[in-house]
Order: C-alpha cells, then sequence, then structure tokens
C-alpha cells in the first residue's frame, strides 16, 4: 500500500516509503485473511439463499396439491338443479348424495292492516272518518240513506243519523277509553227488533263493526265503529303509521318482545329502527300497495327464520300488522332415510363440506342426487408443478455434492436437504392399489429425478379414485402430503429448520466478521498514520543534514581552490 501522504524529500525518501509499505502490508495480512473468510461467507450465503428458493417453490408446489385435493377442486352436479343447488367447503368428499325435499318452508311474514277508523278524543271537533271530504251513507237491512252532517265531526255523524226517522237506528258517542285519554267511537243500534243488519260507509271504507245480531225474539242489532287501525302513509319520509303523537312500539317474533325507538316518528324511520337490531328476528321493508298517484305504504315485515310463530307490531295502542304468511320450517329427507329433518333455514348441510339450498319441493319419491366429484385435471396439473420444483430442487443440491462441489460441499445442511428429498419420495401406504408415488404415474430415476405420465394418472384415478385421494391424503392429518409437508418443514421453518438455521448462521458469522475487518482496517489505518509522520520527519532531518552537508562541501572546496591558486 502506498503513502498518500509521505512525500520524502532527502534522497532516502524511496527507502522510508518502503519502509511503509513493508509495515503496513504485514499489518495488513490478518486483514486479507478476513476478507478472503467473508467471501467464502458470501459465497456460502448465495447458495444458500438459491436453495432456500428452489425449497420454497416445493414448499408452494405442495400446498398447490393440497389444495387440488381440497375442496376446491371438488365440482357438485345434481339431476334436478329446480329443487336444490349445492355448494362445496372443507371437508367434502367425493360421493353420491340424494336429497327429497318435502317442504321448503315458509316465513312467517306480515303487512301493515288496513287503515280503520281515525281515533276520536274531542267529538265535537274531531271526525271519525279520515276521507278529506267523506260521503257517508248508512245501511240498514235492505235500506241506504244518503248522510249530510252540519259538520264533519263525531257529533255531527250521530246528529245526521239520529235525524233519519225512517232508518229506525239510534246513533250515540261512547267513550271506550278514560278521562284523561278519552277514545269516543259511534255507537248505532236498532230501535226494532229482528234480524237486520246495520253498516256506514265513508265512501272509503266501512266504519262500524257488529257486536250483536237481532232475532225475532226480540233481540236488537248492535254496532259500534271500528278498531282505530294504522294511518295511510302517502310520504314514509314525514308520515307515521301510528296515530298516536308518542308511539311506544313494541315488535314481538315468537316469544321474544322487543322495544323499538325509531330516531323519528315516521315510517322510514320506523323501519331503520327495526333493521338496526340484528338479534330481532325479522328484517322490514316499505312496500307500496297504492299507486304513483296515490301512494299507500305499508310495513312489510318478514322473519328470518323458516318456522311457526307469529310477528306482531304495536304502537302501544292498537296492533298495526296483519299476517299476510305463518311460517313453518323446512323439512327434507337424506339418501332415503325415512328420518325426516326439519331446519329453520332453507341452506342446510347434508354432508361435511356439502352444502345444499332448498329451491322447490321433490317429486313425491324422486329425490335429487347430488355428485361429487374432484376435478382430475387439477390434481394432475399439481402434480407437473411439484415434479417440476422437486427435480429443481435436485439440481440445486447438486451443486454442492462431490470433491468439486460447491460452497456447501461437505456440509451437513445439504444432507438434510438430501435426506428431506429423500423422505418426500419414499411414503408408501399399506395394502394393493394406489399405495406409492409409482402408481400415480410419478417415477425416480437413477440421478434422483422425478417424471411424471399424466396417462398414467388419469387410468389411476379413474379405476380408483378413492384410492387417489387415500394415498395423497392432505397435509394436516395422513397421506403423502402430510409426510411430505412435515420432510419440507424440517429444513423450512422459520424458526427450528436445518435451512434458516445455516442461512442464520452465516449471516452472523458474515456480520461479525464484517466488525473485526473494520476494526482491523481501523488499526492498520492507525499504524499508516503515524509511520508517515515519523518517516517524514526523518526524512526532513536527513534533507536538512545533506544541506549542511553539501554547503560545508562547497566550502572546503572553495578554500582547497585558493589555497591552489595561491
Amino acid at each position: 500500500m502506498s503513502s498518500t501522504i509521505f512525500n520524502g524529500n532527502s534522497r532516502y525518501a524511496t527507502d522510508f516509503q518502503t519502509i511503509i509499505d513493508r509495515t503496513v502490508a504485514i499489518a495488513s495480512m490478518p486483514l486479507n485473511q478476513l476478507k478472503t473468510q467473508k467471501t467464502s461467507l458470501t459465497d456460502e450465503s448465495t447458495a444458500l439463499k438459491g436453495l432456500d428458493t428452489k425449497f420454497q417453490a416445493v414448499q408452494t408446489a405442495l400446498a398447490g396439491l393440497n389444495d387440488a385435493m381440497g375442496s376446491g377442486a371438488i365440482k357438485a352436479t345434481m339431476t334436478d338443479t329446480a329443487t336444490v343447488s349445492a355448494s362445496v367447503s372443507s371437508g367434502a368428499i367425493e360421493g353420491t348424495y340424494d336429497i327429497e325435499v318435502l317442504d321448503q318452508g315458509a316465513f312467517t311474514t306480515t303487512l301493515t292492516s288496513d287503515t280503520g277508523p281515525r281515533r276520536v278524543t274531542n267529538p265535537a271537533s274531531q271526525s271519525l272518518s279520515k276521507a278529506a271530504a267523506p260521503a257517508f251513507r248508512l245501511t240498514v237491512g235492505t235500506n241506504t240513506y244518503e248522510l249530510s252532517p252540519a259538520s264533519n265531526t263525531l257529533q255531527g255523524l250521530v246528529d245526521a243519523i239520529n235525524a233519519q226517522s225512517g232508518a229506525n237506528v239510534q246513533a250515540s258517542k261512547v267513550n271506550v277509553g278514560t278521562t284523561a285519554v278519552p277514545d269516543y267511537r259511534l255507537s248505532v243500534v236498532s230501535s226494532v227488533a229482528g234480524a237486520v243488519s246495520i253498516q256506514l260507509n265513508d265512501g272509503s271504507m266501512d266504519l262500524l263493526a257488529e257486536q250483536s245480531h237481532g232475532d225475532a225474539s226480540g233481540g236488537v242489532t248492535s254496532t259500534r265503529s271500528r278498531e282505530p287501525g294504522p294511518n295511510i302513509v302517502s310520504n314514509p319520509d314525514s308520515q307515521s303509521l301510528s296515530n298516536q303523537a308518542a308511539p311506544a312500539f313494541r315488535l314481538t317474533v315468537g316469544a321474544n318482545t322487543f322495544t323499538v325507538q325509531p330516531a323519528k316518528n315516521t315510517l322510514s324511520g320506523l323501519v331503520d329502527a327495526i333493521n338496526a337490531n340484528s338479534l330481532n328476528g325479522v328484517r322490514a321493508t316499505m312496500v307500496n300497495v297504492g299507486s304513483n298517484a296515490a301512494p299507500d305504504y305499508r310495513l312489510s315485515l318478514k322473519a328470518s327464520k323458516l318456522g311457526d310463530f307469529a310477528v306482531s307490531l304495536t304502537d302501544g295502542v292498537i296492533q298495526l300488522q296483519t299476517e299476510q304468511v305463518r311460517g313453518e320450517v323446512a323439512r327434507y329427507k337424506v339418501n332415503g332415510s325415512s328420518k325426516i329433518s326439519e331446519s329453520d333455514s332453507r341452506s342446510v348441510t347434508i354432508a361435511p363440506g356439502l352444502s345444499v339450498s332448498l329451491l322447490g319441493v321433490s317429486t313425491a319419491g324422486d329425490p335429487t342426487s347430488i355428485t361429487l366429484t374432484r376435478e382430475s385435471s387439477a390434481v394432475s396439473s399439481a402434480l407437473t408443478s411439484l415434479v417440476n420444483a422437486y427435480n429443481a430442487a435436485v439440481d440445486e443440491v447438486d451443486k454442492h455434492h462431490g470433491t468439486a462441489g460447491g460452497a456447501l460441499a461437505g456440509q451437513s445442511v445439504i444432507r438434510a436437504l438430501t435426506g428431506a428429498l429423500q423422505k418426500m419420495t419414499s411414503h408408501v401406504e399399506p395394502g394393493a392399489g394406489v399405495n406409492s408415488l409409482a402408481a400415480l404415474g410419478v417415477s425416480l430415476d437413477q440421478t434422483g429425478h422425478m417424471a411424471f405420465n399424466e396417462m398414467s394418472f388419469y387410468a389411476a384415478n379413474f379405476a380408483d379414485s378413492a384410492g387417489v385421494t387415500n394415498f395423497l391424503g392432505n397435509s394436516a392429518a395422513k397421506g403423502f402430503l402430510h409426510d411430505a409437508v412435515s420432510a419440507l418443514n424440517e429444513v423450512e421453518d422459520a424458526v427450528n429448520g436445518t435451512l434458516t438455521a445455516a442461512k442464520n448462521s452465516v449471516d452472523n458469522q458474515a456480520t461479525a466478521l464484517d466488525n473485526q475487518i473494520a476494526e482491523k482496517q481501523s488499526y492498520i489505518d492507525g499504524i499508516q498514520a503515524d509511520l508517515e509522520q515519523r518517516m517524514a520527519a526523518a526524512d526532513a532531518l536527513v534533507a536538512t543534514l545533506e544541506q549542511q552537508y553539501n554547503y560545508i562541501s562547497q566550502v572546503l572546496d572553495a578554500m582547497s581552490s585558493s589555497n591552489s591558486s595561491n
């Protein structure tokens, strides 16, 4: 190493430089040895990374084969797609399954009741009718009377009915509520005995419900205005179903009751509040049973599960819903069993990993057959990938075998990797049939490389699909896949794997060498700097002496010449 600081001026400057270079070279010998070791470790690290890449590729190929043997590669076919559909998940097994759907079941469904009369708390100012301009018509037996109340109020209606002297009825108002919370109803009673019907219509609905029916023995017909019904809602964002100023909504689903508290007292607010509770077991929607010109929005409630139970909704005073459909459970039979299975869902699991959706009812005695078969092409493709990855790993390991082996020749990690590859190919199932890789069309030559005969695999799978499944097994429990994955994990495990440990060891050694090299280089740089300073001082001294010597020599020569001339 030549000096970058020392620049001698004496005739011995070259000698001084040689001293510096030789001393630095001697001091650098251990450093060079460290650098040689680092180069070797770098080669080992590169080789280990190359092996890691190849063995990870084998792991990926094994995972692909495991997936191909799983539910993802199993296909379901049905003899009747109108009755059922099928979906396959983890745990599904090839085979044929029969299901006869006896009853799809039903979800209890309710709809807002038809509207009733208005609730009247002040008969002198409020009308029984919800119509803006009611056209009252009183029917007594076969006679009809057009009514024109002086005021559109309950009291006005009572007066108009009583003014019809020939109708033979007597009208009155009756408070069926309390003094604090009045609820006035119209009462119309026949004034003569006999079987006669009485009804009052406002042009949009009948307003009376019969309390008793007259007869010839002296009984008279008695009627009273119907229970107040829900409001007609034309705008669900601003109008409520309930007649109450502060309704106390309570939803009952089977034996369970839930308090419903809408953020706003509107139909849309009620729908949102019901749907906000995922545990109440119903789904609420709004439907318009009217027209665009005259909308009539109703609340529809549908149970989330099949089953025979009621669904109701009250506002604290009246029931708001009328049942449209009473639910019932789904019923079906599997594989000809005499036992009838029941479900509160139309999606049923009839075998591990096999879910069936009930779309219709089977013809009596004619079940739908569902056949689960594995896609052979997916397994064949996965085996091809495994063979290719395995052979690439064998080639990478072979680089480090023999006397002319690579950076890892003779190391234990190579023996461990070779052993892992051998374990992968050694799995054998007891008995005849598909009991080895060779039976699947996978052969092993004398160089340790695999070859795959796709036609042999298809033949084996066609002849004994169950045997192929049993031999390959799965990575978690049994078969070739379990043993192969276990063998690879011994070398690739992120914590305890042989290959992982070797990589970590080389990396740690390389880090330690880097630290030693840095320390040694700093030491050598210090020696060199010190020598350069010392040699520069010596050279300067010699140069001074040389100048003095030359000066004295010149003086003596001059004196000698002077003496000679005299």
